[in-house]
């Protein structure tokens, strides 16, 4: 580390003990929102971890108490003996102002991680043999900038007033009830649309059409609704998903588009896709391996320039690179935290599609339930809403439901759980109403 002074305010770290010695609330705010971490100066962590065991102990605190317990750990004289203890308690006269004592500490504590943080990645740019080098830089920085502060117990009394006026609003104009539409009529009707602040997955086994459904919604909300779309592909490129959108969006067949092969009426119909895709708001990134902080980055880069954003969609989950893990299963659980996170923190709906583990395959009746989640139970707790895609035509040739997907909500926090049923129309990876398959959605 360079041979400077860490950012610290030992004079407000004194302050703190004392308020926390000499007043209850202060000890009770004061443990419930401070560690070790806080205090720069060892003397007066010493004295902070003293005032934690006491209050364990449950004894009631005061200077002696706290002098008797630096003593027999041999630490009373170390940290400056009566005379510095008197000087904290002479600091500790303005209990009232413990929060603000406390917010000034953490914010030397995170300047102090901050710098720490900016020396450890000098040195990792420096070792030329780490292939890891940014993924290591990221993960000192996420550990920093990801941890939330604890906002404390809230008064129902408080916030019942809040609520009042929510439902009065929602009473007047119904409206406001719903979230940002799928297009698909039955899952509208079971979920009120996505959510802002929602994690909603999307989870089937391959070639059941789950990145073609995540397509459609994305497409449906940037060109009917005028949403702003960010897409995150992790395993196609932009230009096969312009492919797919123009295919399901003038019901072109994916074959002819690849292939080139256009009648006159498939050119029009082309341009004519090409025309509606060239006056939206969707936007692709298709970088494989993408890290939670990337995407965090490139999201709060896409709100500085374009204001605002409606939608996330992750395709797909298991292919995010999760930093280093000591086993797979915590790495998708700090992927799967992460996006509940984002989806707070741009308050949009994030829909990300997963994998299912190949049990299914095993079993007579192979629709997906939730045990299926590959990899990690921690998906299904984050998520609020969790849709599985079920195709028996896919399994048995002799179906009665010939193209029909069964969407299974299988798990919806606010609101039922059931199937839905849609048309699949494969030639052009598109999704439909039952009622009318070839329409807008």
């Amino acid at each position: 580390m360079e041979n400077y002074k860490l950012p610290s305010s030992p004079e407000i770290e004194k302050a703190v003990l004392g308020c926390m010695i000499v007043d209850k609330l202060a000890l009770a705010t004061g443990l419930e929102k401070l560690n070790g971490d806080d205090f720069s100066r060892v003397d007066n962590r010493t004295i902070f971890f003293a005032i934690e065991q006491v209050n364990r102990s449950n004894k009631i605190l005061d200077i002696d108490i706290i002098s008797e317990n630096l003593k027999e750990k041999e630490m009373f004289f170390r940290v400056g003996g009566e005379t510095y203890l008197a000087e904290i308690i002479k600091k500790g006269n303005r209990p009232y102002n413990i929060e603000t004592y406390i917010e000034t500490l953490k914010d030397r504590t995170r300047r102090r991680k901050l710098i720490i943080a900016s020396d450890k990645i000098n040195d990792l740019a420096m070792d030329l043999t780490n292939e890891n080098v940014l993924n290591d830089a990221e993960e000192e920085i996420f550990s920093i900038v990801d941890k939330r502060e604890y906002s404390g117990l809230l008064s129902v009394s408080g916030k019942i007033g809040e609520v009042v006026e929510e439902i009065e609003k929602i009473s007047q104009n119904p409206e406001l009830l719903n979230g940002l539409k799928t297009g698909f009529t039955l899952i509208d009707n079971k979920t009120n649309g996505l959510k802002p602040g929602e994690l909603v997955l999307l989870a089937a086994r391959p070639s059941m059409g789950k990145s073609a459904l995540a397509l459609n919604i994305a497409q449906y909300a940037a060109i009917k609704e005028n949403k702003h779309v960010c897409m995150f592909s992790l395993e196609m490129d932009i230009k096969q998903l312009i492919y797919r959108m123009i295919s399901s969006e003038k019901l072109l067949p994916l074959k002819n588009i690849t292939r080139a092969d256009f009648s006159e009426e498939y050119w029009k119909k082309f341009m004519d896709g090409v025309s509606t895709l060239g006056d939206i708001n969707l936007f692709i990134d298709d970088t494989s391996g993408i890290s939670l902080m990337d995407l965090k980055n490139k999201l709060r880069r896409q709100v500085l320039e374009h204001g605002k954003v409606d939608l996330v969609v992750i395709d797909y989950l298991q292919l995010m690179d999760g930093g280093k893990s000591e086993n797979r299963q915590v790495e998708i659980s700090k992927i799967s935290r992460g996006l509940k996170a984002v989806a707070k923190e741009f308050d949009c709906p994030v829909l990300a599609l997963s994998q299912l583990s190949r049990s299914p395959e095993s079993r007579g009746n192979k629709r997906p339930v939730l045990s299926d989640l590959r990899e990690s139970g921690a998906i299904e707790q984050d998520a609020d809403i969790v849709m599985m895609i079920y195709r028996d035509d896919y399994y048995n040739e002799d179906s009665a439901k010939k193209n029909v997907s069964e969407i299974i909500i299988a798990k919806q926090r606010n609101g039922e759980t059931g199937t839905v049923e849609l048309a699949w129309l494969g030639e052009f990876t598109k999704f439909g109403n039952l009622a009318k398959p070839d329409k807008d959605f």
